[in-house]
């Protein structure tokens, strides 16, 4: 076979696999006599070498915004090219597209359709498409490609048919998702209205229930950085409009609003304006039933504080005390005359009555509950170590201030929990909630007063003080709840250690192996003494016990009003003179009501 003739089966195959443009039917059953004629002869591929798809490109002669009249027609042109150039005879496709992206080149809108659904670039490689108009408003889009795999990408006109004289309008909606509180996927749609009654400071007022448009526009849907765009037809020459657009969340409600005012319209033209979407103010104002948790573990660890290192002293030589593995004596004699001097005359008679002597005491007539509490001490602390804090956060602000704050915020802690983890006595209930009259006697409220800014979703807290007796808690954790488990009957009410030791040290056995009146001066009243010491040593002023953080806010259902405080960290500090001790906090919040599971965790660092 000739040379000749293997190009000719070629050029033969590949028109054989080339489709035929399509028919359209542009009324009254009549086919566009251009339609039924063959498509031209691909270009002469050695006449100059041709980029690969990936190098070409399509571009709009002219605006890609068009505005026609009725019963005529109107020539959209494009120019097909790579880099040496525009390519000739190229066959290149078109379709139309409705509002909502359906294919209607067969049937066209309202009367108004494309002659062809194909054109060949000329020598210059531009091709020219031809819409032929109804006698209906219709706004539409036109696609051109190349009709190839990887090829250049689709150009698009938006055209809008309308009477003669009129003009149109085409609002462009855009929104910065990098410093407002929502992303694109959080919008179903934006909605266009034109007021010609409302300004847009009228508007904004009711943004979220806007009536009275004098037109609504097409939807935009899906509405994100690309398709944000949306064209009216028909409107009058002259006509001025207050421009309003709303975005909507994935409920359909209004989440975001934006307003152009003063937009004019030319008779025989398309107007373009741009309205930027803010985000909608939300509702603060109420109360947060917040629950807190703390970690307070390094209160009483090497803090370098005198205070508080005898405080843990204290509580060591208490174990000791309750432990008979060790010299418990001596432990009495180093609590009386150096740890906690509260009275000379107690020194005095435990180092009359020596080490020894209150050692075999105490072995011999020590009852085993008492070595209980002593032993439990210890425990009492890392109970309330791992605080957990239920109490209200009130917002007293509907909406932000023009610097995005709030102020004069409440912070008011209620209720105490707690989980006592080791050494809960078989059948006890071993996790309890305390409200501050329950622990404090004199019902001193627990509360501070912040500010806080609000930057997109995140609330950020500032510094306050709270005033906290922890002392106080620990006596009434112990009072309340551990001594009577301990004595095996939790519901006996509050039990005093002095209550305690009086009633179950055999002070005459005692004091027959010591000393008289060693039982009750020293084991009921002065170690009682030392616990109420303890506690006073444990009260934090505002200036001491200081926190602030930051937290999510949540609009759950959408209807502007914050629902929720969200993944709330507390950081924490502890002021002892110059002793600074740093802890952590975590939160979660719930308008009006306790939040479900699951409960934050404290972060570690």
């Amino acid at each position: 076979m000739s040379l000749l003739a293997v190009f000719t089966l070629a050029a033969c195959a590949d028109s054989a696999k080339r489709s035929e443009p399509e028919e359209v039917d542009l009324g009254g059953g009549v086919i566009d006599p251009a339609d039924m004629m063959p498509p031209a002869p691909m270009p002469d591929m050695g006449m100059r070498e041709i980029d690969p798809p990936s190098a070409r490109e399509l571009s709009i002669i002219g605006s890609d915004e068009v505005l026609t009249n009725y019963g005529g027609t109107v020539d959209l042109q494009v120019r097909y090219s790579d880099r040496q150039g525009g390519i000739p005879n190229a066959r290149l496709q078109v379709r139309m597209l409705d509002e909502t992206g359906n294919d209607r080149t067969a049937t066209g809108i309202e009367g108004t359709g494309l002659r062809s659904s194909n054109a060949q670039t000329n020598a210059n490689g531009q091709a020219t498409f031809t819409v032929v108009t109804g006698n209906r408003n219709v706004t539409f889009r036109v696609e051109a490609s190349d009709g190839i795999a990887d090829g250049a990408p689709p150009v698009y006109w938006t055209v809008t048919v309308a009477r003669e004289g009129s003009g149109g309008l085409t609002v462009r909606v855009t929104y910065d998702p990098t410093d407002k509180r929502y992303e694109f996927r959080d919008f179903s749609a934006a909605q266009v209205s034109l007021f010609d009654r409302e300004n847009c400071d009228l508007l904004r007022q009711s943004a979220t229930n806007l009536q009275g448009a004098y037109f609504d526009l097409a939807p935009i849907a899906p509405f994100n950085e690309v398709d944000n765009g949306v064209t009216q037809g028909d409107l009058d020459d002259g006509a001025t409009f207050s421009v309003a657009a709303v975005g909507k969340n994935r409920d359909g409600m209004p989440i975001t609003f934006g307003c152009v005012d003063g937009v004019r319209i030319t008779g025989g033209e398309i107007t373009n304006v741009d309205v930027e979407l803010d985000d909608l103010p939300l509702e603060w104002k109420g109360r947060f039933t917040v629950v807190h948790h703390f970690d307070l573990t390094d209160l009483l660890r090497n803090t370098g504080n005198e205070t508080l290192d005898r405080v843990a002293d204290v509580l060591e030589v208490l174990r000791l005390i309750g432990d008979d593995s060790g010299d418990r004596g001596e432990a009495i004699i180093e609590l009386f005359c150096d740890l906690v001097n509260l009275d000379d005359s107690i020194c005095r008679i435990v180092e009359t009555v020596g080490g020894a002597f209150i050692d075999r005491a105490l072995d011999a007539f020590l009852p085993e509950q008492v070595q209980d509490v002593f032993t439990v001490i210890t425990d009492v602390l890392n109970i309330v170590s791992e605080l957990t804090v239920v109490g209200e956060i009130e917002f007293v602000q509907t909406q932000l201030d023009e610097n995005n704050m709030l102020i004069g915020n409440d912070n008011r802690w209620q209720k105490f929990r707690f989980v006592w983890r080791n050494g809960c006595p078989m059948g006890m209930d071993c996790r309890r909630e305390f409200t501050i009259g329950n622990l404090d006697t004199e019902r001193r409220p627990i509360f501070g007063v912040f500010d806080a800014t609000v930057d997109r979703t995140t609330v950020n807290i500032a510094p306050h003080g709270l005033n906290f007796r922890y002392g106080v808690i620990i006596l009434g954790i112990a009072e309340e709840w551990i001594i009577p488990a301990i004595l095996g009957n939790a519901n006996m009410g509050r039990v005093t250690f002095a209550e305690l030791f009086e009633s179950l040290l055999p002070c005459e056995d005692i004091n027959g192996i010591t000393t008289d009146g060693f039982c009750e001066e020293v084991l009921v009243l002065a170690l009682s003494d030392i616990l109420f010491d303890l506690t006073a040593r444990l009260e934090f002023s505002p200036d001491q016990f200081r926190i602030e953080g930051t937290a999510t806010a949540v609009d759950e259902d959408g209807d502007l009003v914050v629902d929720k405080l969200d993944e709330g960290v507390w950081r924490g500090t502890l002021t002892f003179g110059e002793t600074v001790i740093d802890f952590n906090g975590c939160f979660t919040g719930c308008r009006d009501e306790e939040c479900p599971p699951p409960e934050c965790m404290v972060p570690m660092e």
